[in-house]
């Protein structure tokens, strides 16, 4: 039951970035949180590793999905912020 609840629970947080992803894709990054961002990233990154260590699939594979999705919409933002467009 754990196992089957941890992957329900880390698909659906793993996906809810899909959206907020393809919104920056798009270029629209102004609501975003530049400081949130860089955070989330890092806690992201030590989960990872953390499943990692643990040997625990479903951390490991929600959280690396999550840092690229997040990392997509990290970039973007920077992007804009560098070029001034928000």
């Amino acid at each position: 039951m754990n196992v089957i609840l941890s992957s329900i629970a880390a698909v659906l947080t793993t996906i809810s970035f899909f959206p907020q992803a393809v919104k920056a894709m798009k270029g629209n990054t102004k609501s975003i949180s530049l400081g949130m961002y860089v955070i989330f990233v890092i806690g992201i990154i030590c989960w990872t590793i953390y499943g990692i260590s643990s040997k625990n699939y479903a951390i490991t594979v929600a959280n690396s999905f999550g840092f690229i999705l997040a990392s997509i919409i990290l970039y973007n933002k920077v992007k804009n912020v560098v070029k001034g467009v928000d």
